[in-house]
C-alpha cells in the first residue's frame, strides 16, 4: 500500500515510523516533512511533501497523484475542517471522523451536549458568548473553577482558576483580547473536579471499539504540575491510576453510552477516539473528547503495539474492526517531551540539537527483527516535531519551536522505562532545552 499522513509534529512521526515496520507498506508520505520518519529497513520508502495540513484542495490532489491507497490524519483542525468529508467524496479512503463528528472535539458545548444527552457522566458547565453575562456569573461562582475556551486552542485552552481575579484575566484572555484566535468567543465555565487524570484511547469504525492502552499526560509546564497548560510535556503508558475496577466503570458508564450514541446521532466516524478522564469521589468523569491520536500519548502508544499498524488503520477505514484481533505489550512506556525555552509562550532561535547519534547505543542497532518484519519499534524512540534542519547540511538538525523532541522508553514497568527514558534525555542537548524531571514520579 502507498499510505499518506497528514501533519508532522511528533504524533505523526510516531505513527509514521509505526506504519514503516509493516512490508506491506510500499511507500509512505508525509505531508509537511517530519525529518524524524526513518525506513527501519533503510529502504527508500519515505516520501515527504510541503502541503499544510488545512490545504485539502492540495492533499487531494497529492492522494490521487501519488496514488495514495490510504490516507490517515494526525492533527485536529484538518477533521475539523472537513477532510475525510472531503475526501470520501472523491472516492478517497481515509481514517478520521467526519465532519460531523469532529465537532466532540472543535466545540466543547456541543461535546457537553452530547455526553448529556448520552448519559455520559460529566462536570457541570455553563456556556457563555456574552462576556458581561459570564462575568456575572463569575461573581456568584464557587471556586475553584475551570475556564475552557470552546473551540481548538492547541491543548492549551484550558484554565484552572483559583479565585475571581484569575478567572476574570482569564475571560478576558478569551474573549476580549482572544489570546486563542477565536477559540474563546465562546467559554465554558465549568466546577472544576480533583483527582487523577486517565486519557482512555480507541480505534473506532462507528460499531466496534478496540481499546488501547490507557495514559496519564502531563499538561504543566514544570514540575509539581506548575505553570501554564501546554500541549503535553509528557505521559505513561499504561496508567497506574486504571485499575480494573476503573476499566470496568469506563467500559460500562462512558465507552458503551458513547458507541451508542454516535450511532444515534448518524456520525460516520472511522478513526481514533479519545476520552480525556478523571477519577473523581463521585466516580469517572469526561473531561473532554479528543478526534485523534495523542500527542505525546501517541509517542507512549504506539511502542507497545503489536500488530501490524496497517492492519488496524485499514480495518478502522473498513468498518471491519470486530474481526481484528489487537495486541498490545504488557510493558510500560515513558515519553519525555523536550521544549524550546520560550515554551509554550512563544518562539526561540533555532538551535542545534546535539547528542540524537547516542540513542542507537541503547538500542543496540535498532528494533528486533523477526525474519524480515520489525514487530516493534527500538526501546527508545526519539519522535521529531519542532525539528528543522540547515540549509547546507541535511545531517544537521535544528530546534525550531515549541515542543521539539519526545524521547520514549520502553521497559518492563513504569520504574524501568522512566530511568531509561531521563537517561537518553541526559543524552540530548539543544541550547535552551527544558523539560519536566517528574513524569512517571509517582508518589
Amino acid at each position: 500500500m502507498k499510505i499518506l499522513v497528514v501533519g508532522n509534529g511528533g504524533r505523526e512521526c510516531a505513527m509514521a515510523n509505526a506504519l514503516l515496520l509493516s512490508p506491506k507498506v510500499k511507500e509512505l508520505c508525509i505531508t509537511p516533512a517530519n525529518w524524524g520518519v526513518r525506513d527501519p529497513f533503510n529502504g527508500d520508502r519515505v516520501r515527504r511533501a510541503d502541503i499544510g495540513a488545512l490545504d485539502t484542495e492540495n492533499l487531494i490532489k497529492l492522494a490521487k497523484d501519488g496514488g495514495s491507497d490510504l490516507t490517515v490524519v494526525g492533527p485536529e483542525a484538518p477533521l475539523a475542517a472537513g477532510i475525510v468529508d472531503a475526501f470520501r467524496e472523491q472516492g478517497l479512503r481515509i481514517v478520521g471522523p467526519d465532519r460531523s463528528a469532529a465537532r466532540l472535539e472543535a466545540e466543547k458545548s456541543f461535546a457537553k451536549d452530547f455526553m448529556l444527552r448520552h448519559g455520559i457522566p460529566t462536570g457541570k458547565s455553563e456556556a457563555f458568548t456574552d462576556h458581561e453575562k459570564a462575568l456575572k456569573h463569575l461573581d456568584a461562582a464557587a471556586y475553584p473553577l475551570v475556564l475552557k475556551a470552546d473551540g481548538l486552542a492547541a491543548g492549551k485552552g484550558v484554565i484552572i482558576c483559583p479565585d475571581r481575579d484569575s478567572a476574570r484575566t482569564a475571560l478576558d484572555q478569551m474573549m476580549i483580547e482572544d489570546k486563542f484566535k477565536g477559540a474563546g468567543k465562546k467559554v465554558l465555565i465549568e466546577e472544576c473536579l480533583a483527582g487523577p487524570e486517565i486519557s482512555f484511547f480507541c480505534f473506532f469504525d462507528g460499531r466496534t471499539a478496540v481499546p488501547m492502552p490507557p495514559v496519564s499526560d502531563y499538561k504543566r509546564l514544570k514540575d509539581g504540575d506548575e505553570g501554564p497548560n501546554t500541549g503535553g510535556m509528557g505521559c505513561m503508558c499504561p496508567s497506574p491510576y486504571a485499575t480494573p475496577e476503573v476499566m470496568a466503570e469506563w467500559r460500562e458508564k462512558v465507552l458503551q453510552p458513547f458507541i451508542k450514541g454516535c450511532r444515534q446521532d448518524g456520525f460516520d466516524y472511522r478513526g481514533v477516539i479519545y476520552f480525556g478522564t478523571m477519577v473523581t469521589e463521585d466516580g469517572l468523569k469526561v473531561l473532554e473528547f479528543n478526534v485523534r491520536m495523542g500527542d505525546p500519548e501517541a509517542q507512549a502508544q504506539m511502542p507497545l503495539m503489536q500488530n501490524d499498524f496497517v492492519d488496524v488503520l485499514a480495518a478502522m477505514e473498513a468498518g471491519t474492526l470486530d474481526a481484528l484481533r489487537a495486541s498490545f505489550s504488557d510493558e510500560a512506556t515513558v515519553t519525555v517531551v523536550m521544549a524550546t525555552a520560550n515554551y509554550p509562550y512563544g518562539s526561540s532561535p533555532p538551535a542545534p540539537i546535539e547528542g540524537l547519534e547516542r540513542i542507537a547505543r541503547f538500542n543496540n542497532g535498532g528494533g528486533s527483527a523477526n525474519g524480515s518484519i520489525f514487530r516493534r519499534l527500538p526501546r527508545v524512540s526519539v519522535f521529531f516535531a519542532g525539528v528543522g534542519r540547515q540549509a547546507d547540511d541535511d545531517e544537521a538538525l535544528l530546534a525550531t519551536g515549541g515542543r521539539v523532541l519526545a524521547v520514549t522508553a520502553r521497559g518492563d514497568d513504569l520504574s524501568a522505562a522512566r530511568r531509561l527514558a531521563y537517561e537518553a534525555v541526559g543524552n540530548i542537548h539543544f541550547e535552551g532545552a527544558q523539560y519536566r524531571t517528574d513524569i512517571a514520579l509517582l508518589r
